[in-house]
């Protein structure tokens, strides 16, 4: 729990500093505000920047390889796959999720349900939505069984499942142990240094731009919901 405290705070700093910076390079004096709560984005990105943390720790001492905010072209649009980890044991294709609160989720359900006091909220299931992301992995690395390339969600927030857990779902702290016993199957040299060529080359550049075409082709393909 110690290791998790830290990884909080340094999360909590990074995107403190980043901000802070943010406006001293634009030249404008940042206006004094009210602390208000967090915006969903800046939650998810702080979700992420603490998976990002483990996952780095991991693979300084196991000799892994991991991406960041990866978007690909993917059936007639593009998919963005938030963590995606290398090893010689198996891939991992990781989406993370920020909530609070109590949530309601049946594993094949389309929809899950997250309530915070009186505000409830739907959500795509996001078991599903990773599915995508394996699939444009799996095809993008064919050369590889199936089995090797695996999926899960980590929720990041302090949320309580209210229903059983789904299964391929985890908690932060769960992580580090859950690494340890990846062993999907064997990749050898070559295939697992041409799994990270593949993946650097297909994935677009890391842009506003980048991001703000994804968010306009889910936009049109499922009308902004």
């Amino acid at each position: 729990m110690s290791n998790l405290f830290l990884l909080i705070l340094f999360c909590l700093a990074f995107f403190t500093l980043a901000r802070k910076y943010k406006g001293n390079l634009s030249g404008k004096k940042e206006p004094v505000q009210r602390t208000s709560p967090k915006t969903r984005e800046e939650r998810g990105r702080q979700g992420e920047c603490a998976v990002s943390y483990i996952l780095s720790a991991y693979c300084s001492h196991s000799g892994g390889y991991f991406f960041d905010n990866v978007t690909i072209n993917f059936a007639g649009g593009t998919t963005q796959i938030d963590h995606i980890l290398l090893t010689k044991k198996g891939i991992l294709i990781i989406e993370t999720k920020n909530y609070s609160g109590w949530i309601f989720a049946q594993t094949d359900d389309e929809k899950w349900t997250q309530t915070a006091g009186k505000i409830k909220n739907i959500f795509q299931n996001p078991l599903r939505q990773n599915y995508k992301h394996w699939l444009a992995v799996r095809t993008l690395l064919n050369f590889l069984p199936k089995e090797i390339i695996q999926d899960i969600v980590i929720f990041t927030g302090n949320a309580k499942f209210k229903t059983p857990t789904p299964k391929g779902v985890l908690f932060l702290d769960e992580l580090e142990e859950f690494l340890t016993r990846i062993n999907f199957g064997y990749i050898a040299d070559d295939e697992f240094q041409r799994a990270i060529g593949l993946i650097e080359y297909a994935r677009l550049e890391r842009s506003e731009d980048t991001d703000r075409k994804h968010q306009e082709f889910l936009n049109r393909t499922f009308g902004g919901s």
